[in-house]
């Protein structure tokens, strides 16, 4: 029996029976009849039971594609799982009855519903749920517990002598904190199927009919049956008698972890999980469909947070110690102890205060403690859960309610509220049920027995019924759907279980999990450990809480206007919430401009049935190459970008970065020993200065430029000029890219003089543009009066040095301009003068040797007299780089192909060329980089070619497609005024690829034409209002809906299933055997 239910293999059962060591498959189907024919052992009244439905939908494997398996599928808690008591006799079948009589016992008979159901919820009027009952104010302060995890885990770093032990990870933690709350175990029984699609409202009222007859049976006063949301609104509207409908409360957390996806999205945060999981599963972690992995990601970050926290809480030497003993005495102490710990409380406080002064630094800081209290109302929410405790449980659902309104997630927020205003009524109208609920912790599901395991009904039936119906044995792997075998399957369950479970305890081999939860071994604790480390070092480049009072990206530095306003979502969710206190159901609309704009904003944004949404840069693609399946159609869409910004040339709405300096990998190296500093003429970088000498810690400004004129006259000479960039100049190109990189490493401004004591790290003070202006003026001034020449460019500072250096070279014998930007080696083989003997020095750095290069010997390569081209269109300070082309390739490429190439670097370097000119060149240079056929002259047509090749890998990214003509020329014509700025002819940018954002900042533009057709826009994103049913425009298209739709934000029956990879992650909230 036990291999016939686990593995459902006929051979196999035959051989062990050939072999002697069981009886054949044929007796086992006959056990498994005769169990299903048996009399069920009754439920004693008094019981609790609860129900849980949801969707039953698989793509089963028929002979002509129909009869795909599209059902409801239920099942029954029975809590304490110790009322029930199994048959030990069953009586034997003398024959199989027919097939069509065992199926019968599989389903349930539809009930047919006219109408749907009753008009009461529509009428229902929006209550406040803070009157009915105010959350608790410490609901976003860490629990005792969780702090003590999280000062264990940074003592074990910051102090290694207190020897703090070993600490699982947070679940484990946990666990092992709460072993004295302990529940009744549940015992959960399939129901059989109701062969009806699960949306409609006959298939519910079905289902609630028999749940309620199951209730009455054995004297339940109220009825409990949970649906998720899509389902749940329907279930709501035709509930009846003493049915209570809950809200699914594992696909609340997930959208909630969609929320944290939403108000971070542009933030850095992405990023950040990028450096501990592949990027494809991050899109999924942030949209909360892959589960295990988004709260394992979002813990990791938090606890790298808390230790940012708690490095400047000032806690004690004396509270370091008590913390300490407290951990390694951990399991003398009960969690009523651990509160009562003077030290801890303590340092709760202190670090709550730290906190609070942390969100004060400024929007940035402000979206990162948001953030960080976002994390700490997720783990209470699976805290409460697990534990068992009702009241928790509702006030953190009602403290998730405004970041549903905030992100867009309209129906989750409806039906949340809704659910919690039905809950709390439950005191005065059930106290019996509420007891149950609030004192015996009987809504949550705990299967194990064990401490710190309780789960939401939702996610039981995920782990139980849906899991068996795909895991070997199951369902779907070869049994077939057919109204008898899903009888034989289901109802034979509950005694085919209790033999297989009593045979496991006879040979001593258990094929469920131990009491070892994963979080305790030490193969996780050691990667959890090198995962923090990675996210260590990611935050220790790009501080989470800087003093600024703008809104940016930590990892583009992109900056937000004044419309961004996602570190402010729970004050917008909460201020929408209120709005509809006092309404009816039915008045509850939802309007996008309640939704907060998040940073990804300013990058990824469309319009959509007019209205200014943010999508995934690749939502469009996939979803309108998923709906045209015509190849003549997709041809025609690709004559689109499809995505918000060209992803050939930008990334994350900023402009592609290559890597400049590869450049000087195809550039000849002269011998160093040949030239001697303290015999030439030297014209330094002053950027490139300011960097390369480190300073001592804790210098006045007066000794940093005392040790910059040392380090210059040493290195240097005294017959040197050190040329500076002013970094004033608004209608520079570079601007925008010089804040960039200030925003994303930067400290406070600094009103220093000479005396002042400079304590914060060099890279940080120098990333604020202020303070090394500040610098600038003071070096300028001491260097001058040490006889050293220094010039403060007003322009283009790589320009000015190039200037200065021809300058030299004009009066002295030999020059070397010092440096380490690649623009400068690029506009002195463009601009200097044939056989002018100057140098470019590019000082080593650790095991990388000094590089000397000679501009004449540099000249005589073969596109040398194209290298501003192929500087500028490559990538460059003002242009994009290309995905996938380095400068080398497309240097190899300007080699072999020079009469192209300079035709091409001949319309560029023109002053009078038309942008007509301009646009023309760069396609036919575009078209050559991505390796075209000869006789191919459209951008635009190429793109399919290039996509049909890139559908043939096993891997593809879109970025890899090569740009529509519309983003080519924008492209173009930016490398067009760069080169003219190098020949010194200044263009107005604004006519050349530029636009001048809000902050009057120039900002390049992507491209003018629409991302895509405005008909195909409106079509795969809906706009349903009655529910996405077979007029919904997604689901005729053949996709599902996403949160971008009007109104559905994808929470519907049309919404993304579960993915295989999420099931796999529910298995992490059950206990694990111990490693070996």
């Amino acid at each position: 029996m036990l291999i016939y239910r686990k593995y459902g293999s006929k051979n196999l059962v035959d051989l062990l029976s050939k072999l002697g060591l069981s009886a054949s498959y044929y007796e086992a189907q006959r056990l498994e009849l005769s169990t299903i024919h048996h009399t069920e052992e009754p439920i004693p009244i008094g019981t609790f039971i609860q129900f849980v439905f949801d969707n039953a939908d698989f793509n089963v494997s028929t002979l002509d594609g129909r009869n795909t398996f599209h059902s409801m599928g239920g099942i029954k808690c029975i809590t304490p799982a110790n009322t029930l008591h199994a048959s030990t006799n069953v009586k034997r079948l003398n024959s199989a009855p027919p097939q069509e009589e065992v199926g019968q016992l599989g389903v349930l008979e539809v009930h047919t519903l006219e109408g749907r159901g009753t008009n009461a919820l529509q009428q229902m009027i929006i209550e406040d749920l803070s009157f009915l009952k105010p959350i608790p104010s410490d609901i976003f302060t860490p629990t005792i517990q969780d702090l003590l995890w999280m000062s264990g885990k940074w003592l074990q770093e910051v102090e290694p002598t207190l020897e703090v032990p070993n600490i699982p990870e947070w679940k484990g933690f946990m666990h092992l904190t709460s072993k004295l709350i302990n529940k009744e175990t549940t015992s959960v029984t399939f129901l059989p199927f109701i062969n009806s699609p699960p949306n409609e409202y006959s298939t519910i009222r079905t289902a609630l009919q028999y749940a309620l007859k199951k209730s009455q049976e054995v004297g339940v006063t109220v009825c409990f049956v949970t649906f998720d949301q899509p389902l749940y609104l329907k279930a709501r509207e035709i509930s009846f008698g003493s049915i209570m409908v809950r809200l699914g409360g594992f696909h609340l957390l997930m959208s909630f972890l969609g929320c944290i996806g939403h108000t971070m999205a542009g933030s850095g945060l992405k990023d950040v999980l990028c450096q501990i999981f592949a990027p494809n599963s991050v899109d999924k972690m942030l949209t909360g469909h892959a589960y295990s992995r988004a709260v394992r990601g979002h813990l990791l970050v938090q606890l790298v947070l808390a230790h940012i926290i708690l490095d400047g809480a000032n806690v004690s030497e004396e509270e370091k110690k008590d913390i300490s003993t407290m951990l390694i005495n951990m399991e003398e102490f009960t969690p009523d102890k651990v509160k009562e710990n003077a030290s801890l409380m303590s340092t709760l406080k202190k670090f709550q205060y730290h906190l609070e002064t942390l969100k004060e630094n400024g929007p940035t800081a402000a979206l990162w403690v948001q953030y960080f209290n976002m994390v700490t109302l997720m783990k209470k929410y699976i805290n409460f859960e697990r534990c068992g405790d009702w009241d928790g449980h509702l006030a953190c659902v009602q403290q998730i309610i405004p970041f549903f309104h905030a992100s867009g997630h309209f129906q989750y927020a409806k039906c949340a509220h809704i659910y919690v205003q039905d809950m709390m009524q439950l005191k005065n109208s059930h106290p019996q049920t509420y007891k149950e609920f609030a004192e015996k912790g009987f809504f949550t599901i705990n299967r194990t027995g064990t401490p710190w395991a309780g789960v939401w009904s939702d996610m039981v039936i995920e782990q139980t019924l849906m899991r068996s119906m795909k895991s070997s044995g199951g369902l779907t792997r070869g049994r077939g759907i057919t109204d008898s075998v899903l009888a034989k399957w289901v109802c034979g369950s509950p005694g085919c279980t209790a033999i297989c479970t009593s045979l496991e305890e006879f040979a001593e081999v258990v094929f469920a999990s131990g009491e070892q939860h994963v979080d305790f071994r030490q193969s996780r604790q050691q990667r959890d450990s090198r995962d923090r480390a990675k996210i260590r070092e990611w935050f220790s480049e790009h501080p989470p809480f800087p003093k600024l009072n703008s809104l940016i990206s930590l990892s583009t530095g992109v900056l937000g206007n004044s419309k961004v306003n996602c570190h402010q979502a729970l004050d917008i969710g909460t201020k929408t919430m209120q709005n509809f206190i006092g309404r009816r159901f039915s008045d509850m609309k939802q309007s996008k401009k309640n939704v907060v704009l998040s940073l990804a904003s300013m990058s990824s944004s469309i319009k959509i049935n007019g209205e200014t949404v943010t999508v995934n840069p690749l939502t469009i693609f996939q979803r309108t190459v998923i709906a045209k399946k015509n190849d003549e159609d997709v041809a025609d869409l690709l004559t689109y970008e499809l995505t918000p910004f060209p992803m050939s040339l930008f990334h994350e709405g900023v402009m592609r970065k290559g890597k400049k300096s590869s450049l000087y990998d195809v550039l000849p190296v002269e011998n160093n020993a040949a030239l001697d500093l303290n015999q030439t003429t030297n014209v330094v970088d002053g950027g490139f200065l300011l960097h390369r000498m480190k300073w001592k810690p804790s210098s006045s400004v007066s000794s940093i430029c005392h040790q910059y004129i040392t380090y210059v006259q040493k290195h240097y000479n005294t017959n040197c000029m050190v040329v500076f960039d002013g970094y004033s100049d608004v209608n520079s190109t570079k601007r925008a890219e010089q804040k960039r990189r200030g925003l994303t490493r930067t400290s406070v401004d600094i009103n220093c003089n000479e005396n002042t004591i400079i304590t914060v790290q060099q890279e940080h003070f120098l990333a604020n543009e202020n303070n090394k202006t500040r610098l600038i003026q003071f070096l300028t001034e001491k260097m001058t009066a040490a006889g050293i020449e220094t010039t403060v460019a007003t322009g283009d500072a790589d320009g000015t040095i190039v200037s200065c250096g021809l300058d030299k070279a004009a009066v002295h014998p030999t020059v070397v301009i010092v440096g380490e930007d690649v623009d400068l080696i690029v506009l002195l083989m463009g601009l200097a003068p044939p056989n002018i003997n100057v140098f470019f020095m590019k000082p080593g750095r650790g095991k990388v040797e000094t590089k000397l290069f000679s501009v004449r010997q540099l000249q005589q390569l073969e596109f040398a007299k194209s290298i501003l081209l192929l500087h500028s269109f490559s990538g460059c300070d003002t242009t994009s780089a290309i995905h996938g082309k380095s400068k080398v390739g497309i240097a190899k490429l300007f080699t072999a192909k020079p009469d192209l190439t300079q035709n091409i670097s001949d319309i560029f370097s023109g002053l009078s060329t038309s942008p007509e000119s301009i646009e023309q060149a760069g396609e036919k240079l575009f078209l050559a980089i991505y390796q075209a056929p000869v006789q191919e002259q459209n951008l635009n047509k190429y793109r399919y070619s290039a996509f049909l090749r890139a559908s043939m890998k096993p891997k593809s990214d879109l970025a890899t497609l090569p740009p529509t003509r519309g983003a080519s020329k924008q492209h173009s014509l930016r490398a067009y005024l760069q080169i003219q700025q190098w020949l010194g002819n200044p263009l107005p940018p604004t006519q050349w690829g530029w636009a001048r954002g809000d902050d009057g900042i120039l900002k390049p533009v992507t491209t003018n034409d629409p991302v895509a057709p405005e008909s195909i826009l409106n079509t795969i994103f809906c706009r349903c209002t009655t529910g996405c049913g077979v007029r919904c425009g997604c689901r005729k298209a053949g996709i599902a809906c996403s949160r971008v739709c009007g109104v559905c934000s994808g929470s519907c029956t049309n919404g993304a299933p579960i993915e295989n990879t999420v099931d796999d992650d529910v298995d992490d909230d059950i206990l694990y055997l111990e490693d070996n």
